[in-house]
Protein backbone atom coordinates (compact mmCIF):
# COMPACT_ATOMS: atom_id res chain seq x y z
CA UNK A 1 0.00 0.00 0.00
CA UNK A 2 1.35 3.52 -0.89
CA UNK A 3 2.00 5.90 1.74
CA UNK A 4 -0.85 8.24 2.19
CA UNK A 5 1.42 11.31 2.08
CA UNK A 6 3.66 9.75 -1.07
CA UNK A 7 3.24 11.70 -4.08
CA UNK A 8 3.20 10.11 -7.59
CA UNK A 9 6.73 8.98 -8.60
CA UNK A 10 8.56 10.96 -11.14
CA UNK A 11 10.29 8.53 -13.50
CA UNK A 12 13.37 9.51 -14.75
CA UNK A 13 15.22 7.95 -17.59
CA UNK A 14 19.44 8.11 -17.88
CA UNK A 15 21.18 7.01 -21.25
CA UNK A 16 25.30 8.04 -21.47
CA UNK A 17 27.88 7.51 -24.13
CA UNK A 18 25.52 7.11 -27.15
CA UNK A 19 29.00 7.86 -29.53
CA UNK A 20 26.22 7.75 -32.62
CA UNK A 21 27.71 5.59 -35.55
CA UNK A 22 29.03 5.76 -37.91
CA UNK A 23 31.58 8.47 -38.62
CA UNK A 24 30.44 10.68 -41.81
CA UNK A 25 32.76 11.65 -44.69
CA UNK A 26 36.36 13.41 -43.11
CA UNK A 27 36.98 15.78 -45.09
CA UNK A 28 40.60 17.25 -45.34
CA UNK A 29 39.39 20.89 -43.92
CA UNK A 30 38.31 19.25 -40.75
CA UNK A 31 42.26 17.26 -39.97
CA UNK A 32 44.20 17.60 -37.19
CA UNK A 33 45.85 15.41 -35.37
CA UNK A 34 43.43 14.69 -32.61
CA UNK A 35 40.79 13.76 -35.24
CA UNK A 36 43.09 11.89 -36.85
CA UNK A 37 43.84 9.59 -33.92
CA UNK A 38 40.34 9.19 -33.57
CA UNK A 39 39.46 8.55 -36.80
CA UNK A 40 41.49 5.93 -36.54
CA UNK A 41 40.63 4.50 -32.94
CA UNK A 42 37.19 4.10 -34.49
CA UNK A 43 38.08 2.43 -37.98
CA UNK A 44 40.63 0.02 -35.82
CA UNK A 45 38.47 -0.86 -32.72
CA UNK A 46 35.36 1.53 -32.14
CA UNK A 47 32.76 0.56 -35.63
CA UNK A 48 33.32 -3.05 -34.41
CA UNK A 49 31.59 -2.27 -30.75
CA UNK A 50 29.28 1.01 -31.16
CA UNK A 51 26.16 -0.04 -33.14
CA UNK A 52 23.18 2.37 -33.91
CA UNK A 53 20.97 -0.97 -33.68
CA UNK A 54 21.84 -1.03 -30.04
CA UNK A 55 20.80 2.41 -28.99
CA UNK A 56 17.34 2.62 -31.08
CA UNK A 57 16.77 -1.38 -29.80
CA UNK A 58 17.52 0.93 -26.20
CA UNK A 59 15.48 4.02 -26.93
CA UNK A 60 12.53 1.86 -28.24
CA UNK A 61 12.37 0.11 -24.97
CA UNK A 62 12.47 3.26 -22.82
CA UNK A 63 9.39 4.74 -24.21
CA UNK A 64 7.56 1.78 -23.88
CA UNK A 65 8.34 3.12 -20.12
CA UNK A 66 7.47 6.08 -20.76
CA UNK A 67 9.85 7.75 -18.24
CA UNK A 68 8.71 11.61 -17.10
CA UNK A 69 11.94 13.08 -18.29
CA UNK A 70 15.39 11.98 -20.21
CA UNK A 71 18.63 12.66 -19.11
CA UNK A 72 21.87 12.24 -21.61
CA UNK A 73 25.24 12.80 -19.80
CA UNK A 74 27.20 13.46 -22.57
CA UNK A 75 29.15 11.91 -25.66
CA UNK A 76 26.69 12.04 -28.46
CA UNK A 77 29.69 11.83 -31.12
CA UNK A 78 32.62 10.81 -31.52
CA UNK A 79 35.40 13.66 -33.12
CA UNK A 80 33.48 16.43 -33.58
CA UNK A 81 32.97 17.09 -37.17
CA UNK A 82 30.04 19.32 -38.16
CA UNK A 83 28.18 16.33 -39.85
CA UNK A 84 28.07 14.56 -36.24
CA UNK A 85 26.45 17.35 -34.69
CA UNK A 86 23.87 17.62 -37.14
CA UNK A 87 23.05 13.98 -36.41
CA UNK A 88 22.78 13.86 -33.20
CA UNK A 89 20.09 16.56 -33.36
CA UNK A 90 18.14 14.19 -35.63
CA UNK A 91 18.58 11.89 -33.06
CA UNK A 92 17.78 13.81 -30.29
CA UNK A 93 14.07 15.16 -32.07
CA UNK A 94 13.43 11.13 -32.36
CA UNK A 95 14.28 10.66 -28.45
CA UNK A 96 12.03 13.44 -27.81
CA UNK A 97 11.36 16.82 -27.35
CA UNK A 98 13.33 19.39 -25.32
CA UNK A 99 10.64 19.33 -22.69
CA UNK A 100 11.52 16.12 -22.20
CA UNK A 101 15.18 15.74 -22.56
CA UNK A 102 17.87 17.13 -21.11
CA UNK A 103 21.62 16.65 -22.04
CA UNK A 104 25.20 17.83 -21.31
CA UNK A 105 28.11 17.28 -23.44
CA UNK A 106 30.63 14.86 -22.97
CA UNK A 107 34.74 15.29 -24.07
CA UNK A 108 33.69 13.76 -27.85
CA UNK A 109 31.05 16.50 -28.08
CA UNK A 110 33.80 19.26 -27.25
CA UNK A 111 36.43 16.86 -28.91
CA UNK A 112 38.51 20.02 -30.30
CA UNK A 113 37.63 23.95 -30.46
CA UNK A 114 34.78 24.17 -33.11
CA UNK A 115 32.30 27.03 -32.97
CA UNK A 116 29.30 26.67 -31.23
CA UNK A 117 26.82 27.49 -33.99
CA UNK A 118 27.89 24.11 -35.99
CA UNK A 119 28.65 21.91 -32.75
CA UNK A 120 26.73 22.12 -29.67
CA UNK A 121 24.64 25.43 -30.11
CA UNK A 122 22.53 22.91 -32.42
CA UNK A 123 21.43 21.07 -29.31
CA UNK A 124 20.99 24.58 -27.17
CA UNK A 125 17.00 23.42 -26.22
CA UNK A 126 18.24 20.57 -25.08
CA UNK A 127 21.08 21.98 -23.17
CA UNK A 128 19.77 25.13 -21.91
CA UNK A 129 15.83 23.93 -21.67
CA UNK A 130 13.10 25.30 -24.16
CA UNK A 131 13.14 28.11 -22.07
CA UNK A 132 15.75 29.19 -22.06
CA UNK A 133 16.93 33.22 -22.24
CA UNK A 134 20.06 32.70 -23.29
CA UNK A 135 20.98 36.65 -24.00
CA UNK A 136 22.08 37.97 -27.89
CA UNK A 137 21.66 33.97 -28.80
CA UNK A 138 22.22 34.03 -32.42
CA UNK A 139 25.11 36.53 -31.97
CA UNK A 140 26.41 33.89 -29.11
CA UNK A 141 26.14 31.41 -32.30
CA UNK A 142 28.25 32.54 -34.74
CA UNK A 143 31.25 33.92 -32.08
CA UNK A 144 31.54 31.30 -29.83
CA UNK A 145 33.64 27.78 -29.24
CA UNK A 146 31.74 25.21 -27.74
CA UNK A 147 33.19 25.37 -24.44
CA UNK A 148 32.34 29.19 -24.45
CA UNK A 149 28.67 28.99 -25.49
CA UNK A 150 28.45 26.24 -22.73
CA UNK A 151 30.10 28.37 -20.08
CA UNK A 152 26.71 30.68 -20.89
CA UNK A 153 24.77 27.43 -19.94
CA UNK A 154 26.34 25.36 -17.08
CA UNK A 155 25.71 25.00 -14.05
CA UNK A 156 22.06 24.60 -15.37
CA UNK A 157 18.78 23.95 -12.97
CA UNK A 158 15.65 22.62 -14.37
CA UNK A 159 12.65 21.51 -11.91
CA UNK A 160 11.16 18.34 -12.61
CA UNK A 161 8.21 17.47 -10.15
CA UNK A 162 10.26 17.16 -6.57
CA UNK A 163 13.75 16.97 -8.49
CA UNK A 164 16.32 19.70 -9.36
CA UNK A 165 18.11 18.44 -12.35
CA UNK A 166 21.36 19.89 -11.45
CA UNK A 167 24.06 20.00 -15.00
CA UNK A 168 27.36 20.68 -14.95
CA UNK A 169 29.74 20.80 -18.24
CA UNK A 170 32.78 18.77 -17.40
CA UNK A 171 34.06 18.76 -21.28
CA UNK A 172 36.75 20.53 -22.55
CA UNK A 173 38.87 20.53 -25.28
CA UNK A 174 41.98 18.83 -24.99
CA UNK A 175 45.24 17.66 -26.61
CA UNK A 176 45.78 13.86 -28.28
CA UNK A 177 45.78 10.86 -26.18
CA UNK A 178 44.19 12.71 -23.16
CA UNK A 179 40.28 12.73 -22.31
CA UNK A 180 40.11 14.41 -19.22
CA UNK A 181 37.94 17.09 -17.92
CA UNK A 182 37.33 20.22 -16.00
CA UNK A 183 34.48 21.50 -14.16
CA UNK A 184 36.47 25.25 -13.25
CA UNK A 185 36.10 27.53 -10.26
CA UNK A 186 33.20 29.70 -11.70
CA UNK A 187 31.10 26.87 -12.51
CA UNK A 188 31.91 24.92 -8.78
CA UNK A 189 30.70 28.29 -7.49
CA UNK A 190 27.39 28.09 -8.94
CA UNK A 191 27.35 24.38 -8.44
CA UNK A 192 27.41 24.94 -4.52
CA UNK A 193 25.33 27.80 -4.33
CA UNK A 194 22.64 25.32 -6.44
CA UNK A 195 22.76 22.70 -3.95
CA UNK A 196 22.48 24.83 -1.10
CA UNK A 197 19.11 26.55 -2.48
CA UNK A 198 17.97 23.35 -3.90
CA UNK A 199 18.64 22.03 -0.30
CA UNK A 200 17.12 24.89 1.63
CA UNK A 201 13.99 24.44 -0.40
CA UNK A 202 13.33 20.60 -0.18
CA UNK A 203 13.76 19.25 -3.62
CA UNK A 204 15.59 16.24 -4.86
CA UNK A 205 19.38 17.07 -5.88
CA UNK A 206 19.75 14.93 -8.61
CA UNK A 207 23.55 15.84 -10.18
CA UNK A 208 24.51 15.27 -13.96
CA UNK A 209 28.23 15.77 -15.10
CA UNK A 210 30.17 13.32 -17.65
CA UNK A 211 33.38 12.76 -15.91
CA UNK A 212 33.28 10.15 -13.23
CA UNK A 213 33.59 12.04 -9.65
CA UNK A 214 35.64 9.68 -8.16
CA UNK A 215 39.52 9.62 -8.07
CA UNK A 216 39.75 5.95 -8.20
CA UNK A 217 38.03 5.74 -11.30
CA UNK A 218 40.18 7.11 -13.78
CA UNK A 219 43.92 8.13 -14.51
CA UNK A 220 44.98 12.01 -14.64
CA UNK A 221 44.60 12.11 -18.57
CA UNK A 222 40.99 10.31 -18.59
CA UNK A 223 39.91 11.89 -15.23
CA UNK A 224 38.00 14.62 -13.79
CA UNK A 225 40.72 17.18 -12.98
CA UNK A 226 39.00 19.09 -10.30
CA UNK A 227 37.93 15.81 -8.69
CA UNK A 228 39.12 17.12 -4.94
CA UNK A 229 37.19 20.33 -5.14
CA UNK A 230 33.83 18.73 -6.59
CA UNK A 231 34.01 15.90 -4.16
CA UNK A 232 34.13 19.12 -1.22
CA UNK A 233 31.21 20.95 -2.76
CA UNK A 234 29.15 17.72 -2.82
CA UNK A 235 30.46 16.62 0.92
CA UNK A 236 29.54 19.99 2.26
CA UNK A 237 26.20 20.58 0.33
CA UNK A 238 24.96 16.87 0.05
CA UNK A 239 23.44 15.87 -3.04
CA UNK A 240 20.21 13.12 -3.49
CA UNK A 241 22.09 11.17 -6.06
CA UNK A 242 24.69 12.00 -8.85
CA UNK A 243 25.21 10.10 -12.49
CA UNK A 244 27.60 10.27 -14.64
CA UNK A 245 29.24 8.12 -17.87
CA UNK A 246 32.37 8.34 -19.49
CA UNK A 247 33.67 5.10 -18.21
CA UNK A 248 31.36 2.52 -19.92
CA UNK A 249 30.69 0.78 -17.26
CA UNK A 250 28.02 0.43 -14.22
CA UNK A 251 29.24 1.73 -11.01
CA UNK A 252 28.42 2.56 -7.61
CA UNK A 253 29.79 4.71 -4.96
CA UNK A 254 28.42 6.48 -1.97
CA UNK A 255 29.58 9.88 -0.14
CA UNK A 256 28.40 11.36 3.01
CA UNK A 257 26.55 14.45 3.68
CA UNK A 258 25.18 16.85 5.63
CA UNK A 259 21.95 14.50 5.78
CA UNK A 260 23.64 11.07 5.85
CA UNK A 261 25.20 9.01 2.24
CA UNK A 262 23.66 9.34 -1.12
CA UNK A 263 24.97 7.46 -4.25
CA UNK A 264 26.90 8.08 -7.03
CA UNK A 265 26.58 6.12 -9.82
CA UNK A 266 27.76 5.68 -13.15
CA UNK A 267 26.87 3.99 -16.43
CA UNK A 268 27.48 1.88 -19.55
CA UNK A 269 27.60 3.34 -23.06
CA UNK A 270 24.18 3.44 -24.86
CA UNK A 271 25.79 1.63 -28.07
CA UNK A 272 28.46 -1.12 -27.04
CA UNK A 273 26.82 -4.05 -28.30
CA UNK A 274 29.72 -6.94 -27.81
CA UNK A 275 32.28 -7.64 -24.95
CA UNK A 276 35.60 -4.99 -25.35
CA UNK A 277 38.05 -4.47 -22.28
CA UNK A 278 36.46 -2.87 -19.34
CA UNK A 279 33.41 -2.16 -20.54
CA UNK A 280 29.58 -3.53 -19.83
CA UNK A 281 27.15 -4.10 -22.64
CA UNK A 282 24.79 -1.13 -23.30
CA UNK A 283 22.30 -0.80 -20.58
CA UNK A 284 19.84 2.64 -19.48
CA UNK A 285 18.45 3.42 -16.03
CA UNK A 286 14.85 4.33 -14.71
CA UNK A 287 14.69 6.67 -11.05
CA UNK A 288 11.80 6.32 -9.44
CA UNK A 289 11.69 9.12 -7.29
CA UNK A 290 9.00 10.08 -5.22
CA UNK A 291 8.56 12.43 -2.49
CA UNK A 292 7.13 10.58 1.64
CA UNK A 293 8.04 13.24 3.70
CA UNK A 294 8.96 16.23 5.22
CA UNK A 295 12.31 15.50 7.18
CA UNK A 296 15.76 15.40 6.01
CA UNK A 297 16.37 11.98 6.35
CA UNK A 298 13.15 10.65 4.91
CA UNK A 299 12.03 13.39 2.25
CA UNK A 300 12.12 10.64 -0.56
CA UNK A 301 12.06 7.26 -1.82
CA UNK A 302 14.59 6.27 -4.62
CA UNK A 303 14.38 3.02 -6.56
CA UNK A 304 16.08 1.93 -9.72
CA UNK A 305 15.51 -0.25 -12.68
CA UNK A 306 18.38 -1.23 -15.24
CA UNK A 307 17.72 -2.57 -18.47
CA UNK A 308 19.75 -3.63 -21.37
CA UNK A 309 21.81 -6.16 -23.42
CA UNK A 310 22.43 -9.35 -20.81
CA UNK A 311 24.33 -10.65 -23.63
CA UNK A 312 25.68 -9.69 -26.66
CA UNK A 313 23.44 -8.79 -29.71
CA UNK A 314 20.79 -9.86 -27.21
CA UNK A 315 17.48 -8.39 -26.49
CA UNK A 316 17.21 -5.17 -24.26
CA UNK A 317 15.64 -6.90 -21.05
CA UNK A 318 15.36 -5.97 -16.93
CA UNK A 319 19.04 -6.51 -15.77
CA UNK A 320 18.10 -4.83 -12.09
CA UNK A 321 15.93 -3.70 -9.79
CA UNK A 322 16.30 -2.24 -6.01
CA UNK A 323 15.77 0.35 -3.68
CA UNK A 324 18.56 2.75 -3.78
CA UNK A 325 18.87 3.27 0.40
CA UNK A 326 22.74 3.74 2.50
CA UNK A 327 22.07 0.70 3.36
CA UNK A 328 24.08 -0.67 0.08
CA UNK A 329 26.73 1.43 0.78
CA UNK A 330 28.85 -1.01 2.84
CA UNK A 331 28.62 -3.60 -0.15
CA UNK A 332 29.56 -0.93 -2.67
CA UNK A 333 32.94 0.51 -1.00
CA UNK A 334 34.83 -1.79 -3.25
CA UNK A 335 37.29 -0.60 -4.55
CA UNK A 336 36.75 -0.42 -8.82
CA UNK A 337 38.90 -0.42 -11.70
CA UNK A 338 40.95 2.25 -12.06
CA UNK A 339 40.05 3.11 -16.21
CA UNK A 340 43.40 4.23 -17.94
CA UNK A 341 43.95 6.48 -20.56
CA UNK A 342 43.51 5.56 -24.23
CA UNK A 343 45.43 7.20 -27.04
CA UNK A 344 43.02 8.53 -29.36
CA UNK A 345 40.23 8.55 -27.05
Amino acid sequence: MRDTNEATPVRLAHLTDVHLPNLPAFWPQHWNVKRVLGWLNWQRRRRFVHKRETVDKLVAHLKLEAPTHVLVSGDLINIGLPQEYKRAADWLADLGTPESVSIIPGNHDIYTPVPARTGIARWTDYLAGPDHDLPERRSLELGLENRDFADRIFPHVRRIGPVDLISLNSAVPTRPGDASGFIGPEQMEGFATALKESRAAGRFRLVMLHHPPLSDQATMGRGLRDTDAFRNVLEKHGAELVIFGHNHVHIERWLDGPDGQFPLVGLSSATVSSAFGHEDLAAYQVYEIASVGVHAASRFKLHVKRYGLRAAGGDVVELASYPLTPDRADSTKQKGTVIEAVVAD
